[in-house]
């Protein structure tokens, strides 16, 4: 016999999270409350890529550190933060974004990457854990390889 509890769960727990959320949203409404219910966070400003429209990969600043990021990921929870969307630069240029990742699906948080895709073959099964990967295409190739 097939055991189906352990599909089920993960359903139920992504319907779970999608509740809450909708309850924080309508809390946050009946109440006018501002919260940061979506936070999209410039992880690093490192970049594989010199794209003719952003300079970020010219800034020369420094990252936070590992146990900072993780610290403000549970103040962001706690002022109920329900999703965060890492951008850069590239993600996936952070030797520690699995770190990060998991700490963000253990206080039950939806995380999404935003990326230019070039790294997502290194990093299958980081790029996996994401709820949503949001990649750069822009356009036909002779378009979007002129831009990149």
């Amino acid at each position: 016999m097939k055991n189906i509890s352990a599909p089920l769960h993960k359903n139920m727990s992504k319907f779970n999270k999608i509740l809450s959320s909708a309850a924080s949203l309508g809390k946050a409404r009946v109440f006018n409350r501002h919260l940061p219910l979506f936070v999209s966070w410039e992880l690093t400003n490192r970049c594989n890529l010199k794209c003719r429209y952003c300079d970020v990969w010219k800034l020369n600043s420094e990252e936070l550190p590992t146990d900072t990021v993780l610290s403000m990921v549970d103040e962001l929870k706690n002022l109920g933060t329900k999703f965060i969307s890492f951008t850069g630069g590239e993600p996936l240029l952070r030797k520690d974004i699995d770190e990060i990742l998991s700490h963000c699906k253990t206080n039950g948080l939806y995380a999404s990457l935003n990326s230019n895709g070039f790294e997502l073959k290194d990093k299958p099964q980081t790029v996996k854990k994401f709820d949503f990967v949001i990649m750069s295409l822009d356009g036909q190739e002779a378009i979007h390889d002129y831009i990149r």
